[in-house]
Formats: C-alpha cells, sequence, structure tokens
C-alpha cells in the first residue's frame, strides 16, 4: 500500500481521526515509540482546530441573529419615521422633506436591503431628523443613532466572523494538512528503512503501511461521514448567506442606479421642457413685434 496524502478537503475531524490512528498505532510498537510525541502534538492542534471550529460556527450563528435582531429594530424605527413624516408633510410623498429620505420609493423597498445596505442608505438620517422643527421628528432622529450605531455592530460582527472561519477553513487547515502530511512521509520513511535491519529482521515488508490508516478504515464509516456533512453543511450555510447578502446588495446597487439615471432624466427633460417653454415665449414676441 503507498502512503495516502491527505487532501485540503478532508474535514478537521476526519483529519483529527487518521492523525489519533497513527499515534496510537506508533506509542505501541517499541521500533515506532519515539515518533509518539509528535503525534501527539500534531493531535493537539487538530483538537484545537476543531474547537476553534466549533466556537467560531456558533459565534457566525449567533452574530447573524444579531444582524437579524438590530435588522428588525431597524425596520420597525423606519416604519414609524415613514408615519411621522407623511404628518408632517400633510401627507404628501412628493414633498421636499419627505423625497429627502424615501425619494420616490416605498419605504418597503428601504427596508428590503440586507442590514449593511439599509444602513448605508439610512447614513445621516439621525442628524437630519433633528432639523425641521419638529418634536417628533427630533426624538425619532435620536432614537435612530443609537439604532443604527447597534446596527453596525452587529453588522461588522457578523463580516468579521465570517473571515475568520473562512480563513480557518482554507488557510489554517491547508497548513494543518500539510503538516501531517510532512511528518507522514518522514515517519513512514523511518519506519521502511526498519525492515531487514538487525533490529527489524522479522518485520513483514508492510511494516511501515501499518501505521497508518486504509481509505476504507479512515473515511467510510458513519462517524466519519456525519461529521464531513456537518461540516459541509455548516460551511454551505456561511458561503449561502454570503451569495444572499451580495445578491441584495446587486439588485439594491442596480436598483438605486436606476433611480439616478431616471432622475437624472428627469431632470434633464425638465430643463428641457423649461427651454422649449422659453423660446416659445422668445418666438411668440418675436411672431408680435412682426405682425404688428
Amino acid at each position: 500500500m503507498s502512503l495516502l496524502t491527505y487532501p485540503y478537503t478532508m474535514s478537521f475531524s476526519t483529519l483529527r481521526e487518521r492523525v489519533l490512528y497513527t499515534s496510537v498505532r506508533v506509542a505501541s510498537h517499541p521500533l515506532a515509540k519515539k515518533h509518539q510525541p509528535t503525534y501527539d502534538g500534531l493531535l493537539a492542534d487538530c483538537d484545537k482546530s476543531v474547537s476553534k471550529q466549533l466556537a467560531l460556527s456558533d459565534e457566525l450563528l449567533l452574530a447573524s441573529i444579531k444582524c437579524d435582531q438590530a435588522d428588525e429594530t431597524l425596520d420597525d424605527l423606519l416604519e414609524r419615521i415613514d408615519d411621522v413624516l407623511l404628518d408632517v408633510c400633510d401627507k404628501e410623498r412628493k414633498h421636499l422633506i419627505y423625497k429627502r429620505y424615501f425619494g420616490l420609493r416605498p419605504r418597503s423597498d428601504v427596508a428590503r436591503p440586507t442590514l449593511g445596505k439599509q444602513l448605508e442608505y439610512m447614513a445621516g438620517w439621525d442628524a437630519s431628523l433633528q432639523t425641521h422643527g419638529s418634536p417628533a421628528l427630533d426624538q425619532l432622529g435620536k432614537e435612530l443613532t443609537g439604532v443604527m450605531a447597534a446596527g453596525h455592530a452587529a453588522d461588522e460582527g457578523y463580516r468579521e466572523t465570517s473571515r475568520k472561519l473562512l480563513d480557518l477553513r482554507s488557510g489554517g487547515k491547508q497548513a494543518l494538512v500539510d503538516r501531517v502530511n510532512q511528518v507522514n512521509r518522514a515517519t513512514w520513511g523511518d519506519l521502511a528503512a526498519q525492515v531487514g535491519t538487525k533490529a527489524g529482521a522479522h518485520l513483514p515488508k508492510n511494516f511501515a503501511d501499518r501505521f497508518f490508516p486504509h481509505q476504507s478504515k479512515a473515511e467510510v464509516t458513519v462517524d466519519t461521514l456525519t461529521a464531513r456533512l456537518e461540516e459541509l453543511a455548516a460551511e454551505q450555510q456561511t458561503v449561502t448567506a454570503q451569495r444572499d447578502r451580495m445578491r441584495a446588495e446587486l439588485a439594491v446597487a442596480a436598483a438605486a442606479e436606476k433611480a439616478k439615471e431616471q432622475a437624472e432624466a428627469k431632470a434633464q427633460l425638465a430643463a428641457l421642457s423649461e427651454q422649449a417653454a422659453e423660446l416659445a415665449k422668445k418666438r411668440a414676441e418675436l411672431e408680435k413685434k412682426l405682425g404688428s
């Protein structure tokens, strides 16, 4: 049997099981026992990685919950702001004060984006709401300051934890897998060299192979497959959440760009209409002079 090279796609739990297998095997043979401290160290590193991944997965879930709570609080406050603005503007959505905040968008569109994009859209609202001389808007502006701060903290917490988890599952895992493979090759070579020596005169040719798990023993078990599925599910949840957030952000950006283009087109049309009216007026004046 040739020595297996462990792939980067291997889960932390499966890697730990393989290291544990070799650690136990080398500890039980006098010619291999000298390698036990090295594998005990690798096993400790695997345990740290497994624990860190579990901790970060839990942290990411908590961060996601905080984002949901912050988003709901912001949406609830947005509804109150909308109601008070309509009262201040006599229910006129085209009023300059109302358009300062919502433009021509319905409230549902402002509340729909992900937390980060909604916070970006509503930046500066808290201070602006306190400039209209309305006690109700003034109070909402002060309240919004705290809600926005909590929202930014929740959003950044989620992003930071996502980065840490992805770093662990990519760079962190790769470094650990590389170390295990390197130690395995060195250990296998040392054990294989024992065959045929005076101390290992009666050793079988596959002596070195016996200290490392075979494919069937290491991977195809219910426990290892279940552990791998759980890790993949957690990773899928992280990536799916990031994809959904990116989709929402792109949709908001596209909608904002479209709204900007429409606003610019309307402004240009209004300017042209004004110029046309002015030209029509001048033409009428000139025709009147010619007629007289």
